[in-house]
């Protein structure tokens, strides 16, 4: 990237990115804008991003960077957004910054920054500077940074989140007392949960909604949008059993590692102080909406949360090699985002009704399991599924003759299973070397054709299954 000498704009946030910044990055000389936020990259800044005369964008935002901040940042005169946000930056805030007259933005906070914001910093608040936010938070406890009167626009602590006025601190944390914090908190619960579960102690949803009202460390208030994303995703930890089956990042440091293997830098547990979008195993979007859930190959057990399709904006589900049990939820066509369900090899049950109501699907993974169902025929009407292995469950009936509208499948795997009858002729002109004139996507067509499942064969189409079990 350092010999693209005209790149002006680099985008690389919201990816799985590691390792140190280049020191040779100051080789981009027209760089106005570097975003790298929302990644796992480590190290100090190379010094060479002091030297970049034409950066106005500087957004470094959700990383492990550590160090100090330099001085030196105070002689990108051109800097208009300063984003060092949920890092592990240490010592002052360099009162150099003070030399940035254009600056519009400074989001520091959730760092181990110390002493206090200089007077020519609070100066630039009469000038461009519209959004300053650092750890300035006071109760209960005296807050890491010093902030003067009309100076900070947010304040942030571990005990009280954010709140709007940070010269003065509110009489109580959200602006509210316990009880009516506690009230109010329950009330957004229902909407998701309802009341019975929240009451019973014996549930996750019980366990979850405690954890966020009396143990968790970002102490959420009521109003905060992260509210219901945050519960669910405490549920979902509660409802696998994750302090005693997770095999990675459960929130007991004692009992599990949580480092990535292959660079050897730490990941953040399940209900740490982070924002749950840093957990391991999620992604989220710009809006820090939850996208994906990522957890395979974690040692979940239980059932399948009826919370998790309150998640909209959620894409990606991989709960694959688990020990995951019970239905996949109705709820989750709520969840109108998703297209990639993977839940093989588990030991889910029920039926498979639910999938004819998520349109978006593309790839569904439901093999190896125990589902009982017969092939829905409503799944003929996911038009972009592209790939539907269902292979060794316990489904009955026959294959559908609807399938042959599901014209963008790739991989369709339904062996290993209890159905039987003829396949429709029509169902071969999926099949990517289809005689019919249209041909088909077809590549991979598994099923139990030597003693269940008459598979037609012609000589124009002689290999419409691709392999019989």
């Amino acid at each position: 990237i350092s010999a693209l000498a005209s790149l002006s704009k680099l985008y690389l946030n919201l990816n799985e990115l590691s390792g140190t910044l280049p020191p040779n990055i100051g080789n981009l000389r027209e760089l106005s804008s570097l975003q790298v936020q929302e990644n796992t990259l480590s190290g100090k800044l190379p010094e060479s991003i002091y030297t970049l005369e034409s950066l106005q964008v500087l957004n470094i935002g959700s990383n492990f960077f550590t160090g100090t901040i330099s001085p030196k940042l105070g002689d990108v005169t051109t800097l208009t957004i300063i984003d060092f946000q949920r890092n592990r930056f240490d010592g002052i805030v360099p009162e150099e910054l003070g030399q940035l007259n254009l600056l519009q933005s400074l989001f520091i906070q959730q760092n181990a920054l110390s002493g206090e914001i200089s007077e020519t910093i609070c100066a630039l608040r009469s000038n461009n500077l519209s959004d300053l936010e650092t750890d300035c938070g006071v109760p209960p406890n005296p807050p890491e940074i010093v902030c003067e009167e009309n100076c900070c626009t947010a304040c942030f602590s571990e005990f009280t989140g954010t709140t709007s006025s940070p010269t003065q601190a509110p009489l109580l944390p959200c602006n509210m007392t316990e009880v009516a914090r506690s009230s109010m908190i329950e009330e957004k619960l229902i909407l998701v949960s309802g009341l019975p579960p929240l009451l019973n102690p014996s549930t996750a949803q019980f366990a979850a909604k405690k954890w966020i009202i009396e143990d968790d460390d970002r102490y959420i208030c009521p109003d905060d949008p992260s509210l219901l994303q945050r519960y669910t995703m405490a549920t979902i930890y509660y409802e696998t059993d994750g302090d005693n089956n997770w095999l990675k990042c459960s929130a007991s440091q004692d009992t599990t590692p949580c480092e990535d293997e292959m660079i050897g830098l730490p990941l953040v547990r399940f209900l740490s102080l982070e924002s749950e979008c840093a957990w391991f195993g999620l992604t989220c979007d710009f809006n820090q909406n939850l996208t994906d859930i990522r957890l395979a190959e974690n040692g979940l057990s239980g059932p399948f949360t009826t919370e998790i399709g309150r998640l909209q904006s959620l894409s990606r589900i991989d709960l694959s090699n688990n020990k995951m049990t019970g239905p996949i939820p109705t709820e989750l066509s709520f969840a109108e985002s998703l297209y990639q369900l993977l839940l093989n090899d588990n030991s889910m049950t029920g039926n498979l009704d639910i999938l004819s109501s998520i349109p978006g699907l593309e790839v569904i993974d439901l093999s190896s399991n125990s589902f009982s169902s017969t092939l829905a025929d409503g799944i003929s009407d996911i038009e972009g599924l592209k790939e539907f292995m269902v292979d060794e469950n316990e489904l009955t009936g026959t294959v559908p003759e609807e399938f042959v509208k599901l014209t963008n499948l790739e991989i369709l795997l339904i062996q290993n299973n209890n159905i039987e009858g003829s396949l429709a002729d029509d169902i071969c002109d999926l099949r990517e070397n289809s005689s019919n004139n249209n041909g088909g996507k077809l590549l991979r067509f598994e099923l139990d054709c030597i003693d269940k499942i008459q598979c037609p064969f012609n000589f124009l189409q002689p290999d419409c299954c691709t392999r019989c079990f």
